[in-house]
């Protein structure tokens, strides 16, 4: 763990390491100074612990800086304001550079000889502090471990130091070099918050290259943020508080304020908070797996939003929560007017789970025609009217594929309830005749005619019986018609000794002959 400090420790020959330039190469010359402290700044909860060495920028476009964000610019690494020089007992010397804002003197008492409060309290903001301590030999690993703990908190309570410490920072301002405000388009203020350069640098790409990439912002001590970004306060203010605290001060209440914190997290490269504003967003449509009134109105806003930003694992969450209820959203009008390229990801992801077997397959198309009625009503408008074409598309999709699956569907189409056999009977009716030919009637006539035969017990009263019973005459005769062009031979998996066969074609002999 000492190994891996935080703190940037230049120490002495004996504990040298190897340091990288600004574009993360080892250098051939003489080695710079290793990484700052921030590199391991975070992390709170969901913040990520990435290295901060080098300046990578992604998705930053400022209108102030554009064409060097995108250019990935690159610069020296977070300096630290505070260094301790540190000599133990056996004479070695080492020195620890780190952050006074960070810095807790009261956890370092026990270890150094001097109290480090008032220096810290009375140092000036603009020159670099340098505190001379001497501590025991044994407790030099030790008082690094300490200087890192200050950078790399837990995160998981509020009683974390590291937590507690930023807390204080984004309450209290101490130690502050940078102001960052948001006004409006006459140039008003509408939030502002002190900040600590060495902070949002850390946290977040945007202000890495803005700050330390050599734009004008790097010397100002007002930064203004971009109105079309952040939006409004709310935005403004959730933003600080997630960089500092990984939480948001103002919980959303709609969707479309969760959809503009992630834009600006967005713009920001913040990828911690995208994912917790994803998360928001799923537990504010109830899991995505709700029809409730609320969730049948956003979840087609947020499925476009997603197109929009690219966000794909919320977009494929979305599609197959649209494309699992039918009948609730895509009768509605935000789903009739979406972007053609949403709507077919929706109905192919539709079809995709109804050709699974034949249960599904029938279920399918029968949800299909229900959509198609309740369409047809609407046709006068014209997104209806192409909704309802994309639909019957789908639906014939399906219809192909019900011959090879007969059997299937025949093991499952007396599953309860029993009132909806006869309508699955008549489905099956409807688009199974239309596809009888020379190739597959034999089997198709045969599995129709052993269902029928294997239910000739059932109850006679049985609504779905007259429909089951004309299905299979109408395939026997189409057999009949047709047998000199036919292969009348058993189909696969069926011997020709057996039961179902010489019952079939006993009978259909005869009548042919």
């Amino acid at each position: 763990m000492a190994q891996a400090c935080a703190a940037n420790l230049r120490v002495s020959a004996a504990c040298r390491c190897i340091a990288a330039d600004p574009c993360g190469r080892p250098s051939s010359s003489a080695p710079p100074p290793t990484p700052s402290p921030v590199d391991r700044l975070p992390p709170t909860h969901h913040l990520p612990d990435s290295p901060r060495s080098t300046l990578v920028t992604r998705r930053t476009a400022s209108k102030d800086a554009p064409d060097a964000a995108r250019r990935g610019a690159s610069a020296s690494p977070i300096e630290p304001d505070t260094t301790l020089h540190v000599t133990t007992t056996a004479l070695e010397s080492a020195s620890i550079d780190c952050h006074r804002a960070l810095l807790d003197p009261a956890r370092l008492h026990a270890l150094v000889d001097r109290d480090l409060a008032n220096d810290v309290a009375n140092a000036d903001l603009a020159t670099h502090l340098d505190l001379q301590v001497n501590v025991l030999h044994q407790n030099l690993a030790h008082l690094r471990g300490v200087i890192e703990s200050f950078y790399a908190g837990s995160g998981q309570s509020e009683s974390d130091p590291l937590q507690t410490t930023l807390q204080h920072l984004l309450d209290a301002h101490p130690w502050t070099d940078c102001t960052l405000v948001l006004e409006d388009a006459t140039g008003q203020v509408m939030a502002d918050a002190a900040v600590h350069k060495f902070i949002v640098a850390a946290r977040v790409p945007y202000f890495e290259t803005l700050l330390y990439a050599g734009f004008a912002e790097a010397g100002r001590s007002t930064i203004k943020l971009p109105l079309d970004v952040f939006g409004s306060p709310t935005v403004f203010e959730n933003v600080v508080s997630f960089i500092y605290l990984a939480r948001l001060k103002h919980a959303p209440d709609s969707a479309l304020q969760l959809f503009d914190l992630f834009r600006c997290a967005n713009f920001l490269g913040l990828d911690s908070l995208e994912a917790h504003t994803i998360a928001e967003i799923r537990l504010l449509l109830h899991g995505f797996q709700c029809h409730c009134t609320h969730c049948c109105s956003t979840l087609p806003s947020a499925l476009l939003f997603a197109d929009r930003m690219s966000v794909t694992a919320l977009y494929d969450a979305l599609v197959d929560a649209v494309s699992a209820a039918p009948l609730v959203f895509w009768t509605s009008l935000e789903f009739a007017t979406s972007p053609t390229k949403i709507r077919d990801d929706v109905l192919l992801a539709y079809v995709a789970r109804a050709e699974h077997d034949g249960t599904t397959l029938l279920q399918g198309i029968q949800t299909l025609d229900e959509v198609l009625e309740t369409l047809l009503g609407r046709a006068r408008s014209a997104a209806y009217l192409s909704l309802g074409t994309a639909v019957a598309r789908a639906r014939d999709v399906l219809v192909k594929q019900l011959p090879p699956n007969v059997p299937a569907i025949l093991a499952t189409i007396d599953r309860p309830p029993a009132m909806d056999v006869n309508a699955r009977f008549e489905t099956l009716a409807r688009y199974l005749v239309p596809q009888l030919t020379d190739r597959n009637a034999v089997p198709l006539a045969l599995a129709l005619f052993t269902f029928v035969e294997t239910h000739r017990n059932d109850d006679p009263n049985a609504a779905y019986r007259p429909t089951a019973t004309d299905l299979a005459a109408t395939a026997v005769d189409f057999v009949v018609k047709r047998w000199l062009n036919l292969s009348f031979a058993p189909p696969r998996g069926v011997y020709p000794g057996s039961d179902a066969w010489r019952a079939f074609s006993r009978p259909r002999r005869a009548r042919a002959a």
